[in-house]
C-alpha cells in the first residue's frame, strides 16, 4: 500500500465526499480511504482517485472493492465524476481513459461531474 502524503491527508480530512461509505445504501461513517486507481504499477495519490469505503465494502465482504469486479467498477466510475478527463489524459497518457469511461458508462450510467 502506498502511503498518503501529509498534504493530501489534510485535504481528505475536510473533503465531504470522503466522510461516508460510497457503497449504495451503506452510508457508514467509519470509512477507510481507498486508492481506487493504479497507474504504471503504483497507486494514484490524487484527490480524485480516492474513495471512501467502510471495512466491509473496502476489503472484507463478498461485495467489497477488492473482491467484486462490479463494486470496483462502480467505485471507479464514481471517482471519475470528480476529474476533468482531458487533464487525466495528460497526466496519465498510457491509459485509454475515454474507452474506460465509455465502458463504465455503458454498465453503470453516465459519469458526469457533480454540480
Amino acid at each position: 500500500m502506498r502511503s498518503i502524503p501529509q498534504k493530501l491527508r489534510k485535504q481528505i480530512a475536510i473533503d465531504p465526499r470522503l466522510k461516508k461509505c460510497w457503497f449504495p445504501g451503506c452510508n457508514s461513517l467509519k470509512v477507510e480511504i481507498n486508492h481506487t486507481f493504479i497507474y504504471s504499477g503504483r497507486q494514484v495519490n490524487a484527490m480524485w482517485a480516492f474513495s471512501a469505503l467502510c471495512e466491509e465494502h473496502h476489503r472484507t465482504g463478498d461485495d467489497s472493492f477488492h473482491k467484486n469486479k462490479k463494486t470496483r467498477e462502480f467505485i471507479e466510475l464514481e471517482c471519475l465524476k470528480n476529474v476533468d478527463i482531458s487533464s487525466l489524459m495528460r497526466a496519465y497518457p498510457r491509459r485509454n481513459w475515454v474507452q474506460e469511461i465509455k465502458y463504465l458508462n455503458s454498465k453503470y450510467g453516465p459519469a458526469t461531474k457533480p454540480d
